[in-house]
């Protein structure tokens, strides 16, 4: 476990990173000031976490402490709604200044489009580029790097559009390859959700979700016991 170090109550605020808002509709600002808050407990107190998890709503929905436990300091920084753009915009703030040992990422699903039109292709490059910068940042801080694969899509039942989660799989297929050519080149752990929560038609197993995409507690128990057992390859123990 991590030591704290006791400070007088009149003492000085740490020097914080904070990413601003970023719009009235963007999602990453709907918790950004508690965020601050929050990153502003752990410096002041000089904890540092073992691991950051930072992604959109499926690593905000996951409760860390009922699945891993209460052994390493473990920091959840998800956004429901967000998409790689501004994970990448807020990653100084919530993961490089925390100096975890680990930064597990997880994001790109919000990135190719919700129902409306076709999935986007160019997102595809989007995706992997913002992902790439995230994974650069973190490896010039002295941490290591997860990257997560993207999850497949089961027809949302306030959606019921099968057309369009079978185009947005496609492209969800194609961003899992080129994040495990990321972690490959550069040396970073590539965490394959994928393989375990998709059906043999490529959407998401309808017994592990709620809606078609975010995990429920069976899905979030493959999360972590696949999550376990790629980070124990690599030496990590959350």
């Amino acid at each position: 476990m991590p030591k704290t170090k006791k400070t007088s109550a009149a003492s000085s605020p740490p020097a914080l990173i904070k990413p601003g808002l970023f719009g009235l509709t963007v999602p990453a600002d709907a918790r950004r000031a508690e965020f601050d808050m929050f990153n502003e407990a752990l410096l002041a107190n000089h904890v540092k976490p073992y691991a950051v998890f930072i992604g959109d709503s499926i690593t905000g929905q996951w409760d860390l402490q009922a699945y891993f436990g209460p052994g390493n300091v473990l920091v959840n920084r998800g956004m429901a709604g967000d998409s790689s753009e501004y994970v990448l915009r807020r990653f100084d703030a919530d993961v490089v200044q925390l100096a975890p040992e680990l930064a597990v990422i997880c994001v790109g699903v919000n990135d190719t489009g919700w129902g409306v039109g076709t999935p986007d292709p160019a997102k595809v490059d989007v995706v992997l580029d913002n992902i790439q910068t995230m994974a650069d940042k973190a490896a010039a801080g002295g941490i290591a790097v997860a990257i997560g694969s993207n999850f497949p899509l089961r027809s949302p039942i306030w959606y019921n559009l099968p057309e369009f989660a079978a185009a947005k799989n496609r492209l969800t297929v194609k961003i899992n390859k080129g994040l495990q050519g990321i972690a490959r080149r550069d040396g970073h752990i590539y965490v394959d959700y994928h393989r375990h929560v998709v059906d043999a038609k490529g959407l998401m197993d309808k017994n592990l979700a709620y809606d078609g995409i975010h995990p429920n507690h069976n899905g979030y128990t493959i999360m972590r016991d696949v999550l376990n057992n790629t980070l124990a390859k690599a030496g990590f123990t959350l």
